[in-house]
């Protein structure tokens, strides 16, 4: 059905780093994605309605694939009062050792604990931390994160007897499943959480110090109308304080404008990343066009045309088992596709109001094209720019629509203790860090540092101000996006006030953006660090020879064939939004 030459296409784009699929696509080709697709895509979004929403979005992320989640009120609402103790015991319940069989075991016990009711679960079918997954790739966690989101959930869902859950209790409980469920066996999962812009609580939830669990999501508010002055500065204040750029903005308002090819109800949200507009149980996959210093018109419009293609053919992955049908059918109504532009920093004189437009036009006919040789809907949404933490890095360009973070910098990756990589990389003498709140002692992940020399022509973080990177956001946006840009702006101490009356004064021009201060903030460890000259010569200096023909012997000895990489979902080990 794909004719020879577009396939063509696909591996000489690949092979040259010139376009790029979705990677999970890419991490999980064979017996993984076949058995149930959803570890195929990048990202999905629900709404926290109902106890099924737990056990859908800890299948999802053990998956591997990013989700997006609300806890606003009406959503939040529609679950059940927990139930006052009533003493009774359930039938102890042997947990499978599958993703569905932990997605079906936690559904099981958030049922009995909301009755009142309590119940043992036998872990002992659970394969030890450490053993090989054949299928997915990584390694298994063992009971142990298990068990600990289990007593964790159990004591949450107990204080609250007599009562519903708060908007904040239901974002801790997904934040927990994020921290206990190892994504794959090897990486934490991808989250972002949509709260009400009066909801106070979730306003200041990831004010300093943070709780640890808590910064496995991103978390917005969400704006279904232009705010007044006063309720917009209230909100821009508390993010402009808290120090890791939270809570991000959603505007929702006027989503028709921005695709017209779609009905929306109101309800639709958007992925961790945020460039993708998604109805409630829907997943999107994303492909990657690489804007490179030397290309000119005729070679980003062929490099669309492949990507379009990609998407298209990614979107026909609908076998989704565990999870109830309208998944499937919101996927295969849309058909919805992201086909997006990384490394646009490197090459942005040629990226004028006109060569977006032209380009997304090309996106557009070749979607159509596409649809009908396969005899599909057509996508209704198909252009958008993804932060791109990890195709970026891959293929030696500046990540997504952002500059590069400065000329000289540190790129940190995140890995697990237990990954065949990690054990080659030590060995070979690369410096690590355990993760934030862990110590030598006890860390499951570490933390590695690259340095990282910026290209002569490349725009850097310092040479726009975030007045500049707002403008180029609303160029991409108006001229390129069916969904959304993003987008992280930079803003140094002085400049909140100017961005924040800019944000208002476009608001209409604005669907998501996220915030974060231009000197990173307080996050420890964070994925990006500039550095000097001399600090950079050091590094290198000082930096091993890696023979990565020696990883083979690693994966023999721990039994990990399969290596399969599995990045978060939507950027890879760090989203450049934050």
């Amino acid at each position: 059905m794909v004719p020879q030459k577009v396939w063509g296409k696909i591996r000489d784009g690949m092979d040259h780093f010139n376009v790029m699929p979705s990677m999970r696509i890419a991490a999980t080709a064979g017996p993984a994605a076949q058995r149930d697709n959803v570890c195929c895509y990048n990202c999905a979004y629900e709404p926290v309605d109902g106890l099924q929403s737990f056990s859908e979005l800890m299948f999802i992320l053990m998956s591997g694939t990013g989700v997006g989640f609300s806890v606003e009120k009406e959503n939040v609402e529609k679950l059940p009062a927990v139930m006052n103790p009533t003493g009774k015991v359930r039938d102890d319940y042997v947990i499978e050792d599958s993703r569905e069989g932990w997605a079906k075991a936690f559904l099981f016990g958030l049922e009995t604990w909301f009755a009142g009711e309590t119940v043992v679960f036998d872990y002992s079918h659970i394969r030890p931390y450490g053993s090989p997954l054949k299928a997915m790739g990584g390694r298994a966690s063992g009971p142990e994160p298990l068990k600990r989101l289990f007593d964790e959930t159990e004591k949450l869902i107990r204080r609250a007897a007599g009562r519903k859950l708060t908007p904040l209790e239901c974002h801790d409980i997904c934040c927990r499943v994020a921290t206990n469920v190892i994504s794959g066996g090897k990486r934490r999962s991808a989250m972002i959480s949509f709260s009400d812009l009066d909801d106070d609580e979730m306003r200041h939830a990831k004010d300093y110090p943070v709780p640890v669990y808590r910064y496995m999501s991103n978390n917005s508010a969400v704006y279904k109308k232009k705010p007044n002055s006063a309720d917009f500065m209230k909100e821009w204040a508390a993010l402009a304080t808290s120090g890791t750029g939270e809570r991000g903005i959603l505007n929702v308002s006027d989503l028709k404008s921005v695709c017209p090819m779609r009905e929306f109800k109101g309800n639709e949200r958007t992925n961790p990343c945020g460039e993708i507009i998604l109805r409630p149980y829907e997943f999107c996959n994303l492909s990657e066009v690489v804007v490179r210093p030397k290309d000119d018109i005729s070679d980003l419009v062929e490099k669309v045309k492949t990507a379009v293609w990609i998407g298209v053919i990614q979107s026909t992955f609908t076998h989704f088992p565990f999870l109830r049908d309208k998944w499937r059918k919101n996927c295969e109504e849309e058909r919805l596709i992201g086909v997006s532009l990384t490394g646009q920093m490197d090459n942005h004189d040629i990226l004028t109001p006109e060569v977006f437009k032209q380009l997304r036009k090309v996106a557009e006919r070749t979607a159509k094209q596409a649809a009908k040789r396969l005899g599909i809907n057509m996508p209704r949404a198909y252009t958008c720019t993804k932060p791109s933490g990890t195709v970026s890095q891959v293929v030696n360009s500046a990540s997504g629509c952002h500059p590069r973070w400065s000329r000289y910098y540190i790129r940190r990756y995140r890995i697990a203790k237990s990954d065949p990589l990690f054990l080659m990389l030590r060995d070979q003498g690369l410096p690590f860090k355990p993760e934030v709140r862990q110590t030598r002692d006890n860390f499951t992940t570490a933390v590695f540092e690259f340095p990282v020399k910026s290209p002569r022509k490349s725009v850097l973080r310092n040479e726009w101000n975030a007045i500049k990177q707002l403008d180029w956001y609303r160029r991409v946006q108006k001229n390129w996006s069916t969904h959304n840009v993003s987008i992280t702006i930079y803003v140094k101490d002085d400049e909140w006030l100017k961005v924040g009356s800019y944000v208002y004064e476009h608001w209409d021009e604005i669907v998501g953006i996220s915030f974060f201060n231009y000197n990173g903030g307080k996050y420890e460890l964070a994925p990006y660090q500039e550095i000097t000259k001399e600090q950079y010569n050091k590094m290198v200096a000082r930096f091993p020879t890696l023979d990565f023909t020696q990883l083979w012997k690693y994966e023999k000895i721990t039994g990990d064939t399969t290596r399969a990489s599995q990045e978060f979902a939507c950027a890879g080990s760090s989203c450049d939004i934050r």
